[in-house]
């Protein structure tokens, strides 16, 4: 992955990553975020016990300790290139999953949005909160809800908190991830969030 434009961790920061798929290159900028206490840590990270090489994996949350009853997000727009080019490539199918959407065993849940959704789904009784909040032509726009427990490790066995995402005709998507508090504050607001490009297969419950 490398810094094509803007400043690192700034909104307007586009980052490129090369051969996402075969014959395709990904950009990812951050369009914004709620506060300028939101930090990004990490376009993207993987290492013993930190996920999936494979998955984009920002580190997005607020430093040191966080407040109670306090929610904040960042905001991203990943666009799809043929490989090497700057010439839009767009995809007929592919799927996103949300993996690990957990929280820090006491009081901080993870969330996400994702927008122009062709289909979620929603077959599987997990512990998510799943709410749709726009609807339209090219696809619907969802919002899902975390749980307050830790799920340990990033395990994409780990059914209870995946989510997972099918998009068509798009050569450009948005999503924004962020994490809540409730009762009390934390210090471990600085979240690894990750996003593999893939569909799963839940095993039933």
């Amino acid at each position: 992955v490398s810094l094509v434009s803007g400043n690192a961790g700034e909104d307007g920061a586009t980052y490129r990553f090369t051969n996402v798929a075969p014959g395709i290159d990904a950009e990812v900028e951050i369009k914004g975020r709620s506060s300028v206490a939101v930090v990004l840590g990490s376009i993207d990270t993987s290492g013993p016990g930190l996920g999936y090489p494979k998955a984009f994996q920002p580190v997005v949350g607020i430093p040191g300790v966080a407040p109670a009853n306090t929610t904040w997000s960042m905001d991203f727009e990943m666009t799809f290139y043929r490989a090497g080019t700057n010439a839009r490539q767009n995809i007929s199918e592919f799927f996103a999953s949300g993996i690990d959407i957990d929280g820090d065993g006491g009081s901080l849940f993870e969330w996400a949005n994702m927008n122009k959704v062709d289909r979620i789904d929603t077959t599987l009784v997990n512990n998510l909160n799943i709410t749709r909040m726009a609807t339209g032509g090219d696809g619907d726009d969802y919002s899902v809800r975390g749980i307050l427990a830790n799920a340990v490790g990033i395990d994409t066995n780990a059914a209870n908190v995946m989510a997972n995402y099918r998009f068509t005709h798009k050569n450009f998507i948005r999503f924004t991830i962020g994490a809540s508090t409730v009762g009390s504050t934390t210090a471990a607001a600085m979240r690894l969030n990750s996003i593999w490009f893939k569909q799963f297969n839940y095993p039933a419950l």
